[in-house]
């Protein structure tokens, strides 16, 4: 059974909030890549924005989230080629690019929030 498209949503969501609580406590990417609880944290709410993007967009054909291919394809390299991640290239992503995200989710929430 499908889950509505605000619950896909706002599951990104906390997990984007939850990955910016983390890395407030991270003073730069040497700070980060010494940190391998903090790392495991991201990697996982990494995982879970990927698993949910990836359900959001099979179920709903008709979204449009930007660069689901890089978010999932991220998830998978997380999940699947664990003992080849780039702990910068994980960084960069959560620092630069969970922004962005952030803003698109929001915006696809506020027209999906009663779907």
């Amino acid at each position: 059974m499908s889950k509505p498209v605000a619950t896909y949503l706002e599951e990104v969501l906390v997990a984007i909030d939850a990955i910016s609580l983390f890395l407030e406590r991270i003073d730069g990417i040497e700070s980060y890549m010494a940190d391998d609880l903090g790392q495991s944290a991201v990697e996982r709410k990494l995982e879970i924005i990927g698993e949910a993007v990836n359900h959001l967009l099979e179920e709903y054909t008709q979204i449009v989230v930007p660069e689901s291919r890089k978010i999932i394809g991220m998830r998978n390299r997380i999940i699947h080629g664990y003992d080849k991640l780039d702990i910068a290239v994980i960084y960069k992503a959560a620092t630069n690019s969970l922004p962005r995200l952030k803003n698109a989710i929001l915006q696809l929430l506020e027209h999906y929030k009663d779907a």
